[in-house]
Formats: C-alpha cells, structure tokens, sequence
C-alpha cells in the first residue's frame, strides 16, 4: 500500500534558500534511514514563502502522522505557519487506474 504525508509551510517570501536547505537535509536523514520511503520538496508555483514536503510511505502500515513526519513538522514551524496530512488513495482508486489503462491500451492498439 502507498501512503503519504504532507508536511506544507506557509512562511514569508524572501530567505527560502536556508528553510530549503535545512528541509533538504532533513529529508536526505529520513530517506537513508528508512528503506520504505521515498521523499520530494515541492515549491509552491505562485507563492513564493510555500513550500511542501512529501513522504511517500510504500508498506502496508496503517496511514499515520510519522515519527519523521511529526519532527519535520516541528522543525519547520520556527519558519512559519505548518500543516501536516496524512492521505491515502481512494477507495477503488486503483483498480479504476488499471482499467481505463486497459481501455486507453485496446483503443490505441484498435487504430493502428
């Protein structure tokens, strides 16, 4: 099962080269210390100060905040305003993915 975390910080613009860093830093620690994630650092397209971390959980736990999350999240809230979710994907998410895939498959493989 796929799981994820999102820990996002809302802060002012200008000086997100450090939070960046330290986030950056941080992230690496839980990626080589945890075989069974894997982690992104998104930058908000149109505000400048928001910036989100993903950690993106493949084990068939039960969705939680994280130990790793939780410190993250506490980490981050010196820069500003932090909000952490947890969410998994939708009931009957994935079986609908496979068969309009099989769809899109059979259709292209009919017109050529």
């Amino acid at each position: 099962m796929k799981w994820m975390e999102m820990v996002r910080l809302r802060s002012a613009p200008g000086g997100q080269d450090d939070i960046t860093a330290a986030i950056a830093d941080q992230l690496a620690e839980i990626e080589a210390g945890c075989s069974d994630v894997e982690v992104m650092l998104l930058q908000h397209a149109l505000f400048d100060g928001d910036l989100a971390a993903m950690l993106v959980w493949h084990n068939e736990r039960e969705p939680v905040r994280s130990r790793e999350g939780l410190l993250l999240a506490q980490n981050l809230q010196r820069h500003g305003s932090v909000d952490h979710a947890v969410w998994r994907a939708a009931t009957g998410f994935a079986q609908r993915m496979h068969e309009c895939t099989d769809r899109y498959k059979a259709a292209k493989g009919e017109q050529s």
